[in-house]
């Protein structure tokens, strides 16, 4: 952890979110990692956040709530968990940045709740035949 997280109130142990939801996304790609550590560099700059190339897993903390990033061979793992009330916010805020790294719009994103019900969406429209872009 940074210098930068220890000081930043969001990353503090004592601040509690009272009720939160949890969210979670697979991004198919054939460099997880590489979007993984750029959305950690990116997002850090607005709270704070942690990318490991050894393990290939990251975490980023923001007001809204916390990130979690891990590579599988699928692709890159995403998973949200924040105030109920601002769920949707963070989605599109996560969703969208990771959005916009990728070459002509090629990364799409599309969450799903704990109880299967589907969040939101961000990137390009895809064919009905393709729920999600490879890279």
């Amino acid at each position: 952890m940074n210098a930068k997280c220890v000081e930043w109130p969001a990353c503090r142990p004592e601040r509690r979110i009272t009720t939160t939801q949890r969210s979670a996304a697979l991004v198919r790609t054939t460099r997880p990692a590489r979007w993984g550590r750029q959305l950690v560099t990116d997002l850090a700059s607005q709270g704070c956040g942690v990318w490991s190339d050894t393990t290939g897993q990251g975490w980023i903390q923001l007001e809204l709530g916390r990130l979690e990033l891990r590579c599988s061979s699928a692709g890159l793992y995403r998973a949200v968990e924040g105030d109920t009330y601002a769920l949707d916010e963070f989605e599109e805020v996560a969703g969208n940045h990771l959005a916009r790294f990728s070459p002509c719009g090629a990364l799409q994103v599309g969450w799903t709740r704990p109880d299967g019900s589907r969040g939101t969406e961000q990137g390009p429209p895809l064919p009905p035949n393709r729920s999600t872009a490879r890279i």
